[in-house]
């Protein structure tokens, strides 16, 4: 009953909220006052080249004004030169009387504002008076499309609530395993994502899992194995607070599951003891995983109706489990566990679509073939470790090929003003030079003074690019730079966000 008291006092808020955002956005937001379209063109001049690129950037008035309709440009004489319009926002007739009349004629569905542009030209921004709610909001989706999720996410509150009031969650065992097993990482977005490189997402759910199991049934141990090419792999393995990874326990398999040759095996397998507990997964007819359970006390201090579930539940996530091993071995390279090139490059291209600032470190270790697998993983981790010391962890640490890697960085903006009162962007960098120097000092460490390093750092560029261009500035600056936290890029830390005018 108070479930659904509760939902009834969300579903009021829900209503509450669809009414008074749109009401409060549209009637504070719809109309742009004078002083900021001034601002705006102050702002283009201040920032463009010559005439024409000023011309150029007069569409962003648009986007800033959800009203401005039609941009006529004038010479000194106050003859029509050219004129720019918004379709949505005028129609043909309005848009033929003001090019006709422009100068003896205001139309009153209108608003007129006369500015000057530059030397020997002149701007009339003509803006609707009023717009419709409809024409409002379409106007702020085509500036920033990611505006769409508000609306999504305004269903899926309505989607909980429904469901609080009309489903039975279930019983309490169930509900809290299949809550936590489910439960989303941070991710990626058109770059507003978190990544983790402290263990793969595999090990993060299965760890998930374990955990849970371990909160509803009296375990002393939980485990989980791999089964590859026939071979079973021990993965992780779970006492109370402590987590161990790898090949450690093994051993403790029965050897008739050791000897399993086939998928046939699909009943759980209970030791005669009723102490331990072995449950089989499966994906589709693969059988590809195994989670061995050995409880404090008797079985028998377990009803039969929660051993079925926890069956269940092991079973049901099972597809889950697997889709999120062949990920981890698709995005990660499997001696350093850091991502492989098609991943880092799908990041680059997500971060050159948004509007954030990154800078990525790229270097190449020459001679790296003649390094044992086990030395360069051993390396790959003692990096991470050290940068993370002094909280200068990567976001994203990929090997782009046997021997070139890259850190991806996001880096924080200030506004900076010089002695001409000129307003830009500074990228700001700090402590990003102490990178190259722990690379730098590790490698050498690990690898006995054999090899030698190229790269530098590469700052996001100042105009768009696409994500090829990206990649070819640092296979060039692997080519051309010997490592260090000076090389060409790091000194220019002027950037302009692409996007703005």
């Amino acid at each position: 009953m108070m479930k659904k008291i509760f939902a009834a006092i969300l579903l009021f808020i829900w209503i509450f909220l669809g009414i008074a955002l749109p009401y409060y956005f549209y009637h504070n937001f719809k109309n742009v006052k004078d002083e900021t379209i001034k601002k705006q063109v102050e702002r283009i001049r201040t920032f463009s080249k010559n005439t024409n690129e000023m011309i150029d950037k007069l569409p962003s008035i648009f986007r800033e004004s959800h009203t401005t309709a039609v941009i006529l440009i004038l010479n000194q004489k106050s003859k029509l030169l050219g004129s720019l319009y918004e379709p949505s926002r005028v129609n043909r007739y309005d848009y033929g009387t003001i090019l006709k009349t422009y100068k003896s004629t205001e139309l009153k569905e209108y608003a007129y504002l006369h500015l000057p542009f530059t030397s020997g030209y002149s701007i009339w921004v003509i803006s609707k008076k009023n717009i419709s709610l409809q024409q409002f909001f379409q106007s702020m989706l085509e500036n920033d499309s990611k505006l769409i999720l508000i609306p999504i996410v305004y269903a899926f509150m309505l989607l909980i609530i429904l469901m609080v009031l009309l489903f039975d969650p279930g019983k309490k065992i169930e509900k809290d395993i299949v809550n936590e097993v489910s439960r989303k990482h941070e991710t990626k977005g058109t770059g507003n994502y978190k990544i983790s490189n402290d263990n793969t997402f595999l090990s993060n759910k299965i760890l998930l899992l374990l955990d849970t199991i371990e909160k509803n049934f009296s375990t002393s141990t939980i485990a989980f194995y791999s089964r590859e090419s026939g071979i079973w792999k021990h993965v992780m393995e779970k006492t109370g607070n402590l987590s161990i990874k790898g090949d450690a326990a093994i051993e403790n398999l029965p050897n008739e599951i050791l000897n399993l040759s086939d998928n046939t095996w699909r009943e759980p397998l209970l030791s005669h003891d009723k102490n331990l507990l072995f449950i089989p997964l499966h994906y589709r007819n693969l059988l590809f995983g195994l989670i061995k359970l050995q409880f404090t006390g008797l079985a028998s201090e377990i009803d039969q109706h929660s051993l079925d579930t926890l069956i269940s539940l092991c079973t049901r996530y099972s597809d889950s489990l697997f889709m999120q091993r062949v990920y981890d071995k698709a995005v990660t390279d499997s001696e350093t566990d850091f991502y492989n090139y098609p991943y880092f490059y799908f990041i680059v291209k997500e971060k050159l679509g948004s509007s954030q600032n990154f800078a990525v470190v790229v270097f190449e270790i020459t001679d790296l073939n003649r390094v044992s697998p086990e030395t360069t993983r051993s390396w790959s981790q003692d990096i991470i470790v050290e940068l993370d010391k002094i909280q200068l962890k990567p976001l994203v640490s990929a090997r782009l090929d046997r021997a070139k890697f890259a850190f991806l960085y996001e880096v924080k903006s200030v506004i900076n003003k010089d002695s001409f009162n000129d307003t830009r962007e500074k990228v700001d960098l700090i402590n990003l030079e102490k990178v190259p120097g722990i690379i730098q000092n590790l490698t050498h460490k690990y690898f006995k003074h054999t090899t030698k390093l190229n790269g530098g750092f590469v700052i996001r560029p100042t105009n768009f690019e696409d994500a090829d261009t990206f990649m070819q500035r640092l296979d060039y600056l692997l080519i051309n730079s010997a490592f260090s936290a000076y090389s060409s890029d790091f000194n220019n830390k002027f950037s302009f966000d692409p996007k703005k005018p």
